[in-house]
Order: C-alpha cells, then sequence, then structure tokens
C-alpha cells in the first residue's frame, strides 16, 4: 500500500476523539494514479476500528471476495475493498478502503428522509447479497443502519456495506456460539435498529442483521418507527420492538401509521388540512403546492417530477404497494431460532418479485437521486 494516502495532521487526528472520523483521501506517494480517491477511517489505537480491522484479515480479503462472487453468481457484491491498514504515531489505527462514496443517510438527509419501493428493495437484496457473504466466512455485521449503506454517485449499481466496527464472530471454527444473555454489553450498535438479541447482551446472530435490515427497511419506506420518539428511553424501545416487531408492517399498510387518513394522491390533500396542521404541515389555498414546514425552497429547485413524487410520498400512497413484501419478511425473520441458517434465496426473493413487476432487477442503478 502506498506509504501515505492523505495529510494526518493534528486537526484531523483531533476530530477523531472519542469517535471514529472517516474521510476521503487520495494517495501522497505517486505509486497510484493521480486522480485515484480512497475513504480513510481513523479511529483510537483499541478502538472498534480494531475489530473492524480483525474482520477484514479473517473474513473480506479481496481474492476470498472474488471467489464468492463467481461461485455463487453475484454480479455486484459490496463488501468494502480494504486496501490498507496500520497505525499512526502509535495512537491512532487506521484503514484504507477503495473510495466507498456517500452514506446512504447523508443521501436520505438530502430530502424527505424516504426511499422509493424500487430503490428500498434494491438495496435490500443487495445488502442480503453482503450478509450471506458475511455470514458464511463466520461473521455477523451487528450494526445494520443508512449511515453504513454506501452508495457511488458515480455508478449507483455500486452499493457497498460497510462499518464492521460491531461486528461479531458467531461461528468460530464453524461451530455456532450459544445464545447467552448477559454474556455481552446490552444495546450495542445504533439503538434504533439493532435487534433483540443485541438489546439482551448476547453476541448477534444470522437472525439478528435481518432483524435489524426489516427495521432500516420500514424506516426508510414509512419514515418512522413506533419507536423513534423514545430513543433516549433505551428500555422503552426494547418493549416497543418485542410488541410489535412483527405487527409493525400491519401498522405501515394502514392509513393510521403516519397519524393521518389516507388521502391517496395531492389532490386530495385539501380534505385532510386539519391533520396535516397537526403534524407541521402547512396547507395552501392550492392543495398542489403542499410542502412540510422548512421544504419549500429545497423542493423549488426540485425537478418537476421529483417534487411531484415528494409529495406523493407526503401523501402515503406509496405504502400499500410494499407493506405485502416486508410483513412477510419480518415475519419469516423474527420466527427464526438463534442458531437457524436463514433461507437468504426466499427473502431475495419476496423483494425481487415487486422488482420483477417493476421491469427491475436490484443490480440495475439505484432508483435514487444523489448528488456527489
Amino acid at each position: 500500500m502506498p506509504r501515505c494516502f492523505c495529510d494526518l495532521s493534528g486537526t484531523a487526528l483531533a476530530a477523531c476523539q472519542g469517535a471514529e472520523l472517516l474521510e476521503q483521501a487520495q494517495s501522497a506517494s505517486g505509486t497510484c494514479p493521480q486522480k485515484q480517491s480512497y475513504s480513510l477511517k481513523l479511529d483510537a489505537k483499541d478502538g472498534r476500528i480494531y475489530n473492524e480491522q480483525n474482520f477484514f484479515q479473517r473474513a473480506a480479503k479481496a481474492g476470498t471476495v472474488q471467489k464468492w462472487k463467481k461461485w455463487h453468481s453475484v454480479p455486484l457484491l459490496g463488501i468494502p475493498n480494504c486496501v490498507g491498514f496500520g497505525l499512526h504515531a502509535d495512537s491512532y489505527r487506521f484503514l484504507v478502503f477503495s473510495d466507498l462514496g456517500r452514506s446512504l443517510q447523508s443521501v436520505l438527509s438530502d430530502g424527505l428522509h424516504l426511499l422509493k419501493e424500487k430503490a428500498a428493495f434494491q438495496i435490500a437484496i443487495r445488502v442480503l447479497d453482503c450478509l450471506e457473504y458475511i455470514h458464511e466466512n463466520e461473521y455477523v455485521h451487528g450494526d445494520i443502519t443508512a449511515e453504513n449503506i454506501y452508495l457511488n454517485p458515480a455508478d449507483l449499481t455500486q452499493v457497498t456495506l460497510a462499518g464492521y466496527g460491531f461486528a461479531f464472530r458467531y461461528c468460530p471454527g464453524g461451530k455456532h456460539v450459544a445464545w447467552r444473555e448477559g454474556s455481552r454489553t446490552p444495546h450495542e450498535g445504533t439503538v434504533e435498529f439493532i435487534s433483540l438479541d443485541s438489546h439482551k447482551g448476547t453476541g448477534p446472530s444470522r437472525r439478528s442483521d435481518l432483524e435489524s435490515l426489516g427495521y432500516c427497511l420500514l424506516k426508510w419506506l414509512c419514515g418512522v418507527l413506533p419507536w423513534s420518539d423514545e430513543l433516549a428511553k433505551v428500555q422503552a424501545v426494547v418493549e416497543q420492538k418485542e410488541r410489535e416487531a412483527v405487527t409493525v408492517p400491519e401498522k405501515c399498510s394502514r392509513p393510521g401509521w403516519m397519524g393521518l387518513e389516507q388521502p391517496g394522491i395531492v389532490e386530495g390533500v385539501s380534505a385532510h388540512g386539519r391533520v396535516w396542521k397537526e403534524m407541521g404541515f402547512k396547507v395552501p389555498s392550492n392543495p398542489n403546492q403542499l410542502l412540510p414546514e422548512g421544504m419549500g425552497e429545497w423542493l423549488q429547485d426540485e425537478e418537476p417530477e421529483m417534487a411531484i413524487w415528494q409529495l406523493e410520498f407526503l401523501c402515503c400512497s406509496n405504502v400499500p404497494f410494499f407493506a405485502d413484501a416486508l410483513e412477510s419478511y419480518l415475519q419469516q425473520v423474527m420466527a427464526l431460532e438463534y442458531e437457524e441458517k436463514p433461507n437468504y434465496a426466499a427473502l431475495r426473493q419476496l423483494f425481487g418479485k415487486p422488482l420483477e413487476r417493476m421491469k427491475a432487477s436490484a443490480y440495475d442503478s439505484l432508483d435514487v437521486r444523489v448528488v456527489p
């Protein structure tokens, strides 16, 4: 690897204290193409980045990934390409990846924090591919979130699952760890999306990653989870997940999921002005101009068809179409035993069939707008 990928200045390292830092970098050694970019992750020497480094050394070498793709006839597999790692000043550990692009969370934050059904299902299948690879190599990811999924603005066929700081070797030497509550620190990972196993302090297993992906899909498609407002009260989140994990899709498919009657299309919104106002929306005299508070300037900059799509999302017209697939997914995942191997092909098919009806594939360019 090149000896120096970027300026490891005091400023950059100071920003790293207490939390990992991910920056775009370029080679300074002259041994790599001038315009080739990398993603550089920095963290304290003994931070979670050490766990991530171990994952890449054990389970995600480039040759292993390529063999998997060929053996399973997978055209694209979003495992990061780790091209180097090391220590800086004996205090900070770094990992260097081929450029990851932008996180899905940053893309969601550009808009209304929602994905179209097509894009969500494309991403779901791509993440399932990654999870099958990881799981077959004795690890689980442990922290599936939009922050850890990356898109390449220059090539939207590229979807990468990154962020292996919470990766757990659930099956060392082919022997699955036993379920033991309290054997690990409870609630490790992103509270909104981690599995019930992680909440209880047992080692996450294959079902844990799949459960987290289900929660992510609900958030991307519906905009909110039943526990999204309770994140400061972890036990309340756990209780909500235990109570509503399988029934969430049913709620999402009902008009009441977003707290309003389903208007269906933009033109029908005016009849529901009171509800929209209670939710913090302003309802102008022309319902086609309905905008969420603070989003007016953003939508004015959008192309007309994009603005119309965003408004349709506000009317929840997208909800009924994805509920069946999502409900089936969560029901199957939540029924898995701790040590049970999931049927990844069947889970992919739940999202693949709707994509086929749209004449689309999971490996097409994502149906999402991403700026560099």
